[in-house]
């Protein structure tokens, strides 16, 4: 499928060693797997694997700062 979009992060992280915990909300199909892909500072990558033709994603970034 082309359903890999790239997801800017509105607060820049410090690193990117953040964690993206994803969650479907809605789909029309099979969504399959959800993958996060290409994790910058500045943002990443998210995908999934089925062959939906509609996902709604809610995600939550946790970390990503320097102490």
């Amino acid at each position: 499928n082309n359903s890999q979009i790239t997801v800017p992060l509105a607060t820049q992280r410090t690193n990117s060693n953040y964690i993206v915990a994803a969650e479907v909300l809605a789909h029309t199909g099979n969504v399959g797997e959800i993958e996060v892909t290409d994790i910058l500072a500045n943002g990443f990558k998210i995908a999934f694997t089925g062959s939906a033709t509609s996902v709604t994603v809610n995600y939550k970034i946790i970390g990503g700062f320097t102490a």
